[in-house]
């Protein structure tokens, strides 16, 4: 399950790139989102047959916390980051891997402070080998 999990991840990763740098530019980012989320909406609601509620509707509500809106506040950025990037001129290419090492990096402290994860040798290395690469790719 979990690399199957991790191919959905990549795969889904790799439309979504695609299709955000496919967006129509005459189409303004906010009406684009709104539209994607909306059909993402109707995409979920036959996945309940794939992943039953255990509960009703109004217990699952009650469980919200924080963080679920904290996701949300998230995606409308991630939506409209990426495609103002595309729509300003960075390669498909280039965006997600100059973000996707940010985000690593940044993340490395925020799983050390809230979630008490360790970092190895092998890990500060990975790091170390990601920020030559943005480097090797800023030289473009």
């Amino acid at each position: 399950m979990l690399f199957f999990s991790l191919t959905v991840v990549v795969l889904a990763n790799v439309l979504y790139h695609t299709a955000q740098k496919s967006i129509a530019p005459s189409v303004h980012p906010l009406i684009a989102t709104i539209v994607a989320y909306i059909a993402a909406i109707v995409l979920c609601l036959p996945m309940f047959a794939l992943f039953p509620l255990q509960t009703s509707i109004g217990e699952e509500l009650k469980r919200i916390n924080w963080a679920t809106y904290a996701l949300a506040l998230s995606i409308v950025g991630v939506e409209l980051g990426y495609l103002l990037a595309y729509r300003a001129g960075w390669d498909v290419s280039i965006a997600s891997v100059i973000a996707n090492v940010g985000i690593a990096i940044l993340l490395v402290p925020v799983g050390i402070w809230l979630f008490k994860e360790s970092v190895s040798w092998t890990t500060l290395l990975g790091i170390t080998l990601c920020l030559a690469g943005v480097a090797l790719i800023a030289k473009k």
